[in-house]
């Protein structure tokens, strides 16, 4: 279902693909038919599905029994938690007087100025956002002085010429240790129950249900991608997104790249991509640079 990301204030345009039976969303991806983003969407965007499914996540109210600090909670409903606010705040105005609560609020996503009138109508003198001195009011401030009006949130990188970065060693640091896809990959030699296997079009995937758990692959890897899934107790790595490839897509990482710096090419069209140029590769990702002579000094192994 198409609907918007809400982790900043862009609200890039979203896909999300959600199970019928279960309600459960399944993964959270770019909208190719966004005018903005063509598709694009940030790690925070992708990852949106295990907020919405984190074990730790509060999803009703809880009230604490017992010792602060004990960590012992009761769930009571919403009316009881309402009234329960509502009689503290009045009790404490009555006490200390409006200027003895202080209302703070976080990032705005909307509700900002309900938040403001609470505290308006509630009397409180003492009412603000961090937000306001580091984040938003900064920017309204700057943008208004360098060009006479407020800021952008979605920048339009269509009409743009030319983009300014600031950072150091920009090479060198943004160099990605993800799996390379080696042409003489040692994981799957030191695999011992051959989980680990070379797919048709030369990527190498795992089989999780051969999979033991056992790690012995991550050590011999020299871009240290393979992490442990601690859940099912079963190794993970990029698969360049072989399942998207079978549904005639792209990886992910050609897809949502905020600077499409990754895109997904023939061996014939990289040919003509490499003319000229620097490249470095030990297996299925290709590097390559026009200006960065040191590229495989900094992407081998041994730089890892």
């Amino acid at each position: 279902m198409k609907s918007a990301c809400f982790n900043c204030n862009t609200t890039c345009e979203a896909l999300i693909f959600v199970d019928e039976a279960s309600g459960r969303v399944l993964k959270v991806e770019g909208d190719p038919e966004s005018p903005i983003t063509k598709g694009v969407l940030c790690s925070k965007g992708l990852a949106a599905k295990d907020l919405v499914h984190n074990p730790e996540r509060l999803q009703y109210p809880l009230r604490r029994v017992g010792e602060r600090g004990g960590r012992q909670w009761e769930r009571i409903s919403w009316d009881q938690a309402l009234s329960t606010i509502a009689e503290k705040l009045l009790q404490y105005r009555e006490q200390y007087g409006p200027q003895g609560i202080a209302f703070l609020e976080g990032t705005r996503r909307g509700w900002s100025r309900v938040y403001s009138r609470l505290a308006n109508a509630f009397g409180a003198v003492n009412h603000g956002a961090a937000g306001w001195a580091q984040c938003l009011w900064p920017r309204l401030v700057d943008n208004t002085i360098t060009f006479g009006g407020q800021y952008m949130e979605a920048a339009d990188y269509e009409h743009t010429n030319c983009m300014l970065g600031l950072a150091g060693k920009l090479h060198k640091d943004s160099a990605p240790t993800m799996c390379q896809h080696c042409d003489q990959p040692a994981c799957l030699d030191a695999c011992p129950t051959e989980a680990i296997y070379r797919e048709t079009d030369g990527t190498v995937q795992i089989d999780s249900d051969s999979c033991n758990g056992c790690a012995t692959c991550r050590e011999p890897c020299s871009f240290g991608t393979l992490e442990e899934f601690v859940v099912e107790g079963r190794m993970v790595k990029c698969t360049l997104c072989f399942q998207r490839r079978q549904e005639a897509g792209v990886p992910s990482c050609a897809q949502h790249c905020l600077g499409r710096v990754f895109t997904m090419t023939t061996q014939s069209e990289l040919e003509t991509v490499i003319a000229g140029r620097h490249r470095w590769s030990c297996g299925r990702i290709v590097y390559v640079s026009s200006k960065w002579a040191g590229l495989g000094d900094e992407l081998s192994p041994a730089a890892h």
